[in-house]
């Protein structure tokens, strides 16, 4: 379409003005009906030609005048009506239904939109849209689909010599531009490459598709360089640019012959004119237009001739040659279309490296230079997309094609120079160092995009040739150009990924290969993550084309392996799991709860170990706040114990555990606990401290300071093989040993109405009678540490009419008491006597005791205040009530001898109204809370039972826990008190009750526990359906979601999940709408989704579920997408039952609703348990997705001025979707600490004198466990210790100078930080015993003393051997400092608190001491070390937004464990002090108030290292700042996924008896193997990385890695493979039935390669040599096992060829005697074989394809493996004979299975040569081993023709089902010769059956040679006898004895003849034994 030449689409991808040529499309025809004619007002597709996509109508708008104009583009399928336009004339001579003729002027309308495809210039430049205005475009194509075989306009060819293998060509690329410009003719395999290639271009004609004719002026064009052939004055025949190309000197034209050069003028014919010129059949010759001269050749000169080079220069002649006619030869249309784009692309980039020279000053330009950069980004892309491999998914056959063509493309673009422009770009691009420094040169847009080009620039690169041999071998000698290059962090991407495709495609290279160069591989590791293609590429070092590269095999294990931090380890560990009685302690100031408890844990038995692992047992305390023993992985290798965190605290005998980290801790009889061990546990939530005691002893440690906000309870945590007891006290274990004073037993926290109970912590599910209940999350008691909060009364006064009536309803109130206690029996007395009953108070109200009657006149005031805080309004409502009142008139038997009667008031008339009853139950509730305060007040506290001596009561619980009986006297005796007051005329009017029900529901929050199905089990087809049981009614939800359901969202809040509520009767998407009705307990919900009708239904107990308006359908028109998984959440204490149909019949409803309408059960042919997941409320640290909504990370790169940054930007702030939370950030990389400290922790000299807080000085409760460890010390250390226990200062407290240094870890001038409101964390030194003055500082620990100038000139010996590191953060200006904390964290840090601040981080103190009381060391210990933005501002500062950047510097050494900050530059005087070993991330905390929040800036100080240094660890430390691609900002998120596992430690609880306590019990182990992160000290089941596919990936090829590095019996490397993977390992994972496919596959040949390969290698060597030692066992060995002539089972029975023997060796990790690595590691090959057999009998049940979770995941990955693994056995002869029948019976039961003896009777022979009959068929590869066994056959005289009668007679026999006795016992119905298998199966079948015909022709070659022997022997033999015979015959005449030794004096083979005539003449004189007869005529023939 002429109109659209300047057409440039806005979604055309390579940048570049190209003419847009479309090819139409009729939808009629391509619908299959209609005709090919292009008729008006048909609906057609435009194509275009070059790139294949389809002009669309977009839904967007660039129009800046147009707004109802759409875009129009290019879409690269033609799905949709947005692609369709019709055709109609713009001229009204034409009309609908006419043919379209050339030349018309057309309307194009869009079908979806119904808009004219416009051209449009109002944007400012020509663009195409769809407007409701017109533009006419014209019919005017410029090829055409008919006449193929002939020449037209436009078309790209080859001009050939004659018929000739010569060309019309230019100069390779490696000439200089002059050569290049010359025209050859040239031979050889020019002629299939691009610089060969020419387009024709008519001149002077309408239509330039139209067929060329003779005498036709043309300009030929060459394709690659885009130069004309033309006639210059100076150089003859060339090609000259485009710019110089006029007509006259480029005009050409064909003609027919030399002498015939004037023809018949022809008539113009419509449209593409006649044919002429054919390919390949007409000769032209090329004649110049203007100079008549003929293209011909020049001579070739001598030294040309004489190197037989194929090369004549084309010139212009005015006769030429006889010979000079051309043959014209189309090129395909992939070869045009990749010349095109050779010379598009190399002149862009030619133009870019100009550029690039003319910034470096290698070229001189007057004009300012402007990089084409959009332009090279673009078209980068689409080469490298050009150049993208097939997708895997496709057909052998369609990706070989694809392979082909891609590799054609490839050889194109490098025989014309494309790879050398790319590597001038990279070289001119590689001058510049950094971004930054390009921007000096090239501009700052111009230096934003620098990193991407030079990265796409490697990409295209490994595109070019990935795959490619010949192209990779161009690098074999530049291999030391590419490993330089990896140091090049900017682009070490695509540079590994060109190294990955030369060292895979070029195994040249491996000559080369230095050490050097295998450790800058491996370092990208250590930079980039891990990326699997590192391990590929040096896999490809390894082994290559079969053959091991040892020396590269042994580099590689010396330098990575070693360094186990860059691989995923592994490891089988023991489950551990944790139990508790339901007893929960808790303090906090004013509450009831007692401070000093004491239980103690006695140990039944212990076995050290039950697995390979050290069982598992610890014994402490733990606090709900954050313990959560999670099954599965956890902190290190799978910490979920006690003490594994800082939210429990545990003691094993030898250490006191806490934090994860174990410290060794003296006691008498140190020893690991065990059997008969009595281990006492103290709390002390005073001070507070937990101590040990073993068997009665102290143990020398305790720990102190600990966190108090949480409940703290008795835990026990343990693996399998223990039995303990838990004694708490009282009718709960009798004690062993004494409490300490003042301790008391756990028992006495129970609170009312709880039943004693020891349970299990983070229980997930339940099984009862067969049925797994799934549990939601459960929630600790809050009101256990209960404290009490009465109403505050002090502001209320009382007004004067409640003044009034106050004595009045004291008086009543006491005549209601007194009442009450005269009908309990109660009388006067001077003195109370409980016993007589006797009290002093019977009396008129108003002749009490001064006292009394003031206590009286107090309650009633204050219940008066009370009703009027509560919010009440108590007024006059009837003054005249008093009046009407009257008083209760009792008999005599109430009158006292004191002549007291009470005479309380009659209020019979009141009644109360229900508010106001609510009312009275408040009142009783703060009247409880009133006398429990006082009860504390008073050194009260809450025990089970009442002990007046030690002020304990049993009441102190809040007063939803109170006894009935008390709950009504206090309720009855403040109802009294309201109706006096009513009956006196008063109204009360309590408050509103719903808005305090509304505050209430406001302040809980509910928890939920999200269970679904593993990702790999979503459907996408079909109709499903499975239940779930409701045990509870509460909150729980159940449906459909995603696979990629977010475990922090509730289900059904976001479009992820399709969810019921039966709790509240709604259905919930994207928000809730009323369905269905509640559910009742057992109620049953099935849910059905139908991806037919894309709809989702649900059912309660069979019946469907209709909506409001009476659908069933709860969702409909459902998108597929990644399909959908069963999902259900639970909510606090909610227990369900999801069924999903593995077992049919266990479904309830199913039959009724669901499967009459096709619904299949979810779980429908699954064999395995069903992997279930779980939202895990433990917060992990995850890396910021670079698609996240609201967050966005930005990488920096470093200048010589500014360090390289990643900064954190809120890309939503201030807008309506802006979500503004707190945000806990760190770095993904740690730093960790030396092993040993230069000075140990906790002594670090300080450099100020220390402050300490005088107003926190206090006495201790020298009662503690602690203080009775210590009485023994001196005077001055009881001193210190008691100052240790000083608390924090609060803040803004003066603060006084001591003279030693107390234990602290953060400290602030006392001059300039009092006026900060917020303090650092003490930490502990050790204790001095003398006063001493601050010490100097050290060395490694720079204290800067004024601001910090960053400086380059460091100091190179300080700078190379200092221990401190260094990293800012930068806090923008509008970020609030006072919302940002600074400094580190551990790897446990787990805390994601929304009010986070420090005093909330976990931290505590751990004190090691001695037996005399000696404290020898103390530290503390947290998971958090930061610093508070607001303290380095100004109090003023704080309450506006800050103007300037803040930054805030973090200093650490790694040899002292010493933290220290600035701000701005200046030193701040807080700091902190860890453990060796420790590992810590930098960290940000930061509620964002800005767009831009912060910035972690990785610089560096004078003579301090940066802290990538530390992180990224290197031979020689690198004091130059990095931001590797590996180092990521990671947040914190509150939930993640967690694998369930299929296994749980089954534990056995029980109360034995009042004295011997509780028992926990658990004998059986459960195991798993742990996935250690190093960096992250933590780990994950293995089992998990089916969902993470990132380390799935990158483990597996870590797998086939060490495969590589031990691979064709490197066995030293073996032996050190061991330490990572060792034999428990392998075991585990060949039979594991949940294993990842890639990793069971990895295992497998990991397996093979460590242990395997040497021995089945060395008896595959002698597969061919048959060395037959004739012995007597030898010569047994028959060729049939019976008499029935049935051959035997192929590889069973006797074996006398001599074969290897197998020799392991005991696995040695280290060792310098290299005689020990010549034999593989050992491994117990029994255990293997049975775990193979068992393995591949679990497969073939299985019943492969139609198995809807095989094992791995597919067929191929449940049967390769096992089958490799037993091929490899069979190899090496570890099978018994019993084993191989089984084996064949998993191959073919119906053929391999042994008959029994009653169906060999009747059978006879049938069957016999059924044994050979599998290989004949199946195995094609072993035709000459077939070819052997049939002449075998034919040798036996017509026993062929006998087991073809044979085979008939089976066949038979099967068909008529007469054959089922021959399944094997297992009742196995197909083999694996039955099934459907995969290629990959098959070929393991083909190794399998190879085998066995191996051992088959190997049993015929022992049969023959013992046959031969014993044949032999016995000719021998009898031939002895006779001649014996003969010579002892002395009466025989000379000529019968002549006649009778001929034979003994014959030839061999004379004599041999002569007995076979003899014994076919006489069968019964023969003289071979009976049983050879059949052998001997084997023999013969």
């Amino acid at each position: 379409m002429s109109s659209m030449s300047n057409f440039e689409s806005s979604r055309w991808s390579t940048g570049l003005r190209f003419s847009a040529s479309f090819r139409v499309t009729n939808r009629e025809s391509s619908q299959g009906g209609g005709h090919r004619t292009l008729l008006y007002g048909h609906a057609i597709l435009l194509r275009h030609s070059h790139s294949g996509m389809y002009l669309s109508c977009l839904t967007t708008s660039r129009s800046l005048t147009d707004k109802l104009a759409f875009d129009v583009g290019l879409q690269e399928d033609a799905t949709g009506e947005a692609c369709w336009w019709t055709i109609h004339p713009a001229s009204k001579q034409r009309s609908e239904g006419e043919k379209v003729r050339v030349g018309d002027d057309l309307i194009l309308v869009s079908v979806s939109s119904e808009r004219y495809l416009h051209l449009s210039t109002a944007s400012g430049e020509l663009q195409a849209d769809a407007s409701f205005m017109q533009t006419l475009w014209n019919m005017n194509p410029i090829c055409s689909g008919c006449e193929e075989g002939y020449v037209t306009g436009g078309h790209v060819m080859r001009l050939f010599h004659g018929h000739m293998d010569e060309c019309l060509t230019i100069s390779t690329t490696d000439q200089n531009e002059e050569q290049r410009r010359v025209v050859n003719y040239e031979g050889g395999a020019v002629c299939s490459q691009a610089r060969s290639l020419w387009r024709l271009e008519p001149l002077r004609i309408s239509w330039s598709g139209s067929h060329m004719k003779w005498g036709q002026p043309f300009r030929v064009r060459h394709i690659t360089t885009g130069r004309y052939l033309a006639l210059t004055e100076e150089k003859g025949l060339v090609v000259v640019d485009a710019e110089k190309a006029n007509t006259k000197a480029t005009a050409f034209c064909f003609r027919i012959s030399k002498e015939k050069l004037h023809e018949a003028p022809k008539r113009d014919v419509e449209g593409m004119g006649a044919p002429e010129i054919k390919y390949g059949e007409s000769m032209c010759f090329v004649q110049h237009v203007d100079s008549g001269l003929w293209v011909t050749y020049a001579a070739a000169d001598a030294k040309a001739l004489r190197l037989g080079l194929l090369k004549r220069r084309a010139i212009l002649h005015q006769e030429g040659h006889m010979d000079d006619a051309l043959s014209l030869t189309r090129c395909q249309h992939e070869e045009s279309q990749a010349a095109r784009m050779i010379y598009s692309t190399s002149g862009l980039y030619n133009q870019f490296i100009k550029g690039l020279d003319t910034l470096s000053g290698k070229a001189k330009s007057s004009t300012p230079v402007t990089l084409p950069i959009d332009g090279m980004i673009l078209s980068l892309q689409d080469l490298i997309n050009y150049f993208q491999h097939p997708e895997e998914e496709l057909q052998h056959e369609e990706k070989q094609t694809k392979l082909r063509s891609l590799k054609n493309r490839q050889n194109l673009f490098q025989e014309e120079g494309m790879i050398t422009l790319v590597l001038n770009c990279i070289d001119r691009l590689n001058v510049y160092s950094t971004a930054a420094h390009f921007a000096e040169y090239a501009g700052e847009e111009a230096a934003e995009s620098w990193k991407e080009i030079v990265n796409l620039l490697y990409e295209l690169l490994a595109s070019l040739i990935r795959g490619n041999r010949s192209n990779c071998a161009l690098f074999s000698n530049n291999l030391d150009w590419l490993v330089s290059k990896l140091d090049r962090l900017e682009a070490s991407s695509g540079i590994l990924e060109v190294l990955y495709c030369v060292l895979i495609e070029s195994p040249e290279v491996l000559n080369i290969i230095q050490e050097n160069h295998i450790k800058s591989i491996i370092s990208l590791l250590d930079k980039h993550g891990r990326n699997h293609k590192v391990l590929d590429v040096l896999c490809s070092l390894c082994v290559c084309n079969g053959v091991a590269v040892r020396s590269n095999q042994n580099l590689i294990t010396e330098n990575l392996l070693p360094g186990r931090e860059l691989l995923l380890q592994t490891k089988l560990i023991n489950y551990v799991t944790s139990m508790r009685p339901n007893i929960f302690l808790g303090t906090h100031e004013g509450s009831t709860q007692y401070k000093k408890w004491y239980y103690e844990l006695i140990v039944d038995y212990v076995e050290p170990f039950v697995s390979a692992q050290v069982t598992h047992l610890r014994v402490g305390w733990a606090m709900t706040e954050g313990y959560s023993p999670y099954p599965g992985g956890g902190e290190g290798w799978g910490g979920n114990g006690v003490g594994d965190d800082l939210y429990s605290f545990a003691f094993d005998g030898l250490h006191l555990w806490s934090g994860r980290v174990a410290r060794s801790v003296a006691s008498p009889g140190q020893h690991m606990l065990g059997a008969d061990d009595v281990v006492s546990c103290c709390l002390d939530l005073s001070v507070p401290s937990i101590s040990f005691r073993v068997n009665g002893f102290p143990v020398q440690g305790m720990f102190e300071n600990f966190n108090l906000d949480g409940l703290f309870f008795p835990v026990v945590s343990f693996s399998a093989g223990i039995k303990v007891r838990f004694l708490l006290g009282g009718r709960h274990g009798d004690f062993k040993f004494l409490p300490p004073p003042g301790y008391a037993p756990c028992y006495e926290a129970l609170l009312p109405r709880e039943k004693m109970r020891v349970e299990p912590i983070k229980e997930y599910k339940h099984d009862f009678n067969g049925f797994r209940n799934l549990l939601g999350p459960t929630q600790s008691l809050s009101h256990t540490a209960f404290t009490p909060y009465p109403v505050d009364t002090i502001q209320i006064v009382l007004p004067p009419h409640l003044e009034r009536i106050r004595e009045k309803l004291a008086e009543n109130i006491h005549e209601l008491w007194a009442l009450t206690r005269i009908e309990q029996g109660w009388t006067y007395g001077p003195i109370r006597d409980d016993n007589k009953r006797l009290h002093p108070c019977l009396l008129d109200f108003h002749s009490l005791p001064e006292p009394e009657r003031n206590y009286n006149l107090q309650m009633s005031g204050e219940t008066l205040k009370t009703l009027l805080a509560l919010g009440c309004h108590v007024g006059m409502a009837d003054e005249k009530a008093e009046e009407n009142l009257k008083k209760t008139k009792l008999p005599k038997t109430y009158m006292m001898s004191n002549g007291y009667k009470p005479a309380p008031l009659d209020l019979n008339h009141v009644k109360l109204t229900p508010a106001q009853n609510t009312l009275v139950d408040k009142l009783a509730e703060n009247g409880h809370n009133v006398w429990a305060r006082d009860r504390v007040q008073q050194g009260w506290t809450y025990s089970a039972v009442q002990d007046i001596k030690n002020k304990r009561n049993p009441r102190l619980v809040p007063y939803s826990l109170l006894d009935e009986r008390t709950k009504k006297t206090n309720r009855d005796s403040l109802r009294e008190a309201v109706r006096t007051l009513i009956g006196y005329g008063y109204n009360i009017e309590p408050p509103d009750q719903e808005a305090t029900g509304q505050d209430l529901t406001k302040v809980r929050s509910e928890k939920v526990r999200i269970f679904r199905a593993e990702q790999f089990y979503a459907v996408k087809s079909g109709k499903w359906y499975f239940e779930f049981e409701a045990v509870t009614t509460g909150e729980m939800r159940v449906g459909w979601a995603r696979p990629n359901v977010r475990p922090d969202v509730e289900l059904g809040a976001d479009e992820l999940s399709y969810v019921f509520n039966g709790h509240r009767g709604q259905r919930w998407h994207i928000g809730s709408e009323p369905f269905g009705r509640p559910w009742q307990p057992g109620d049953v919900v099935g849910c059905m989704i139908d991806f037919i009708d894309n709809n989702i239904m649900f059912t309660l107990n069979g019946e469907m579920l209709i909506s409001d308006s009476g659908s069933e359908l709860a969702f409909k028109e459902i998108e597929i997408g990644d399909g959908f998984i069963p999902v259900c959440s639970l909510g606090l204490s909610q227990v369900g039952r999801l069924n999903l149909g593995q077992d049919v019949s266990s479904l309830r409803y199913f039959t009724i609703c669901g499967l009459q309408e096709g619904f299949e059960p979810f779980a429908i042919n699954m064999k395995r348990d069903i992997t279930m997941w779980f939202s895990k409320s433990l917060p992990q640290f995850a890396s910021v997705p670079a698609e996240h909504p609201h967050y966005e990370v930005s990488r920096i790169d470093g200048t010589v001025d500014n360090p390289p940054c990643l900064k954190l930007t809120h890309r939503t702030f201030g807008s309506q979707n802006a979500v503004v939370e707190l945000l806990f950030l760190r770095l993904s990389m740690p730093v960790e600490f030396h092993e040993k400290f230069k000075i140990t922790a906790g002594t670090t000299p300080l450099t100020r004198a220390l402050t300490i807080p005088e107003e926190d000085v206090k006495d201790v409760d020298l009662d503690s466990e602690f203080e009775q460890l210590k009485k023994t010390a001196s005077r001055k250390e009881a001193e210190e210790a008691e100052k240790e226990k000083q608390g924090p200062p609060p803040p803004g407290t003066p603060k006084e100078p001591i003279k030693e240094p107390p234990k602290v870890e953060n400290e602030k001038d006392s001059s300039t930080e009092k006026s900060k409101t917020k303090r650092g964390f003490l930490f502990k030194a050790k204790k001095a015993t003398t006063f001493i003055t601050p010490p100097p500082v050290v060395p490694t620990v720079p204290r800067l003393e004024e601001e910090v100038v960053p400086d380059d000139r460091d100091d190179p010996e300080i700078i190379m051997n200092t221990t401190t590191y260094y990293y800012s953060v930068r806090i923008f200006a509008g970020q609030e400092p006072t919302c940002v904390w600074v400094g580190w964290v551990t790897s446990d840090y787990h805390q994601h608190d929304v009010n986070f601040d420090l005093t909330k981080v976990r931290n505590v103190t751990i004190t090691m001491g001695d037996d005399k009381g000696n404290i020898h060391d103390s530290i503390k210990r947290s998971n958090c070390y930061m610093v508070w933005g607001g303290d380095f501002v100004s109090s003023t500062q704080q309450t506006r937004v800050s103007t300037v950047d803040l930054v805030i510097g973090c200093l650490v050494d790694l040899a002292t464990g010493l933290m220290t900050f600035t701000a701005n530059g200046k030193e701040v005087n807080t700091f902190f002090q860890v453990e060796p070993n420790t590992k810590l991330f930098p960290a940000v905390f930061t509620l964002p108030t800005s767009q831009n929040v912060i910035q972690f800036e990785l610089g560096k100080l004078k003579n301090i290292m940066p802290i990538s240094a530390a992180m990224f660890r290197s031979e020689r430390k690198n004091p130059e700042p990095q931001s590797p691609p590996r180092l990521l900002i990671q947040m914190l998120t509150p939930m993640t996924w967690s694998r369930m596992p299929n296994d749980f430690l089954r534990v056995d609880v029980g109360r034995i008896s009042d004295r011997h306590g509780w028992m926990v019990e658990c004998t059986e182990p459960n195991i798993m193997m742990a996935l250690h992160i190093p960096e992250e000290s933590r780990c994950i089941d293995i089992l998990e990385l089916s969902e993470r596919l990132e380390l799935l990936k990158f483990h597996s090829h870590t797998l086939k890695l060490y495969c590589a590095v031990c691979a064709l019996g490197n066995n030293r490397v073996a032996h050190a493979l061991c330490s990572h993977v060792d034999e428990s390992q392998l075991l585990y994972t060949i039979e594991s039935n949940h294993l990842p496919g890639l990793l069971r596959s990895g295992y497998y040949d990991l397996l093979i390669s460590m242990h395997l390969e040497s021995a089945k290698r060395s008896r595959l060597m002698m597969n061919s040599e048959f060395i037959v030692p004739m012995t007597d066992e030898t010569r047994t060995i028959k060729l049939f096992p019976d008499s029935t002539k049935k051959p035997g089972l192929p590889g069973v029975g006797m074996s006398a060829c001599l074969r290897p023997p197998l020799h392991f060796s005991d696995t040695y990790f280290i060792s310098t005697n290299s005689e020990l690595y010549q034999l593989s590691p050992s491994i117990p090959l029994d255990a293997l074989k049975v775990k193979a057999i068992a393995m591949l009998t679990e497969a073939v049940q299985d019943g492969g394809q139609h198995t809807r979770d095989p094992v791995g995941g597919s067929v191929e990955f449940q049967f390769v493996p096992v089958l490799k693994l037993t091929c490899t056995l069979l190899i090496m002869g570890v099978f018994e004979d019993e084993d191989v029948r089984h084996i064949l019976k998993m191959i073919e039961p119906n053929v391999f299975s042994e008959s029994k003896e009653e169906e060999e009777a009747e059978a006879g022979e049938e069957g016999g040569e059924e044994g050979e009959e599998p290989e004949e068929e199946e195995e094609a590869e072993v035709e000459e081993e077939e070819e052997e066994e049939g002449a075998e056959k034919e040798a036996g005289g017509g026993q062929k023709e006998e087991a073809e009668e044979g085979d008939m007679r089976e066949l038979k026999a099967i068909e008529a089902g007469e054959a089922e006795a021959k399944e094997d016992e297992e009742g196995l119905e197909e083999g694996l010769l039955q099934m459907t298998l995969p290629e990959s199966v098959k070929l393991q079948m083909c190794h399998l059956l190879q085998f066995f015909c191996d051992r088959e022709l190997q049993h015929r070659v022992e049969a023959i040679i013992a046959f031969s022997e014993c044949y032999m022997d016995n000719l021998q033999t009898n031939q002895r006898q006779r001649y014996n015979t003969l010579m002892q015959a002395f009466t025989m005449s000379a000529a019968e004895t002549a006649r009778r030794t001929r034979e003994f004096r014959s030839p061999p083979q004379e004599q041999q003849n002569w007995i076979g005539v003899q014994w076919h003449q006489n069968r019964g004189s023969s003289p071979v034994a009976p049983d050879f007869e059949f052998e001997s005529s084997v023999a013969r023939f």
